[in-house]
């Protein structure tokens, strides 16, 4: 349930004007809760068939104006829809635990928009949450070096991307057990998000959460006094 009602908040933002009809029809079905009806709408469509087609559409039409230009315009509004598409399809097969295809939906909306840095860190926290460490760290690390340049013009929203990338960077090291690497990213969130936090409650959870994990952190490597100093600050 509280899957569900995380998935629906995240559709809040989408404009549905801006979605292909199976998008459309397959959002109405899960809105009502039939949320089988909306997998089976969404797995109807070969996306990665019609996607791969689209490309060589773009491809041979490169350059070029007229009537083909507008194929070649077609194909490339057809691919960001069906990247949208394969979103919501993975974020579906997450929610009813089939996560084989979740991993596959969500690999393929990468590949086909390899710059969008929100559909990399969702995918990203899913792997991670899959213990696919590895490949998450990539991602993450990917998403750092974008992170770090966009957050060079301070702006609050580019800083708490930041400080997600470089926190998550922090947990994924810690669950390899490397424990020097992940001390390293915590305390750079830190300093970021005390930055951060007083300018909102959201911004104090973050807080919070990065001094727990130091705290933990800590303990595990036996710096007691440390720890409880890191749990202090985090109450």
């Amino acid at each position: 349930e509280d899957e569900a009602q995380e998935l629906a908040e995240r559709f809040i933002v989408v404009n549905l004007d801006d979605q292909s009809e199976t998008y459309q029809d397959a959002w109405r079905e899960f809105e009502t809760g039939r949320v089988d009806s909306a997998m089976a709408i969404l797995d109807g469509v070969d996306l990665a068939g019609r996607m791969r087609r689209n490309l060589g559409v773009i491809e041979k039409t490169e350059g070029i104006i007229g009537e083909k230009r507008v194929a070649r315009d077609s194909a490339v509004l057809q691919i960001q829809q069906d990247v949208d598409q394969a979103v919501f399809s993975a974020r579906l097969h997450k929610t009813d635990n089939k996560y084989r295809e979740a991993d596959s939906l969500y690999a393929l909306a990468v590949e086909f928009d390899s710059l969008d840095m929100d559909i990399i860190g969702e995918y990203a926290n899913y792997l991670q949450e899959q213990n696919q460490f590895q490949i998450a760290e990539k991602l993450y690390t990917q998403l750092e070096k974008w992170a770090r340049i966009n957050a060079s013009d301070s702006s609050e929203i580019n800083l708490r991307f930041l400080s997600i990338t470089l926190h998550n960077l922090g947990t994924i090291f810690g669950d390899q057990k490397d424990a020097e690497k992940a001390m390293f990213y915590y305390r750079e969130a830190l300093e970021i998000r005390q930055y951060l936090a007083p300018f909102s409650p959201e911004y104090r959870l973050h807080l919070s959460q990065t001094l727990n994990n130091l705290g933990k952190l800590s303990l595990d490597q036996n710096e007691y006094g440390l720890g409880e100093q890191y749990y202090l600050r985090a109450l």
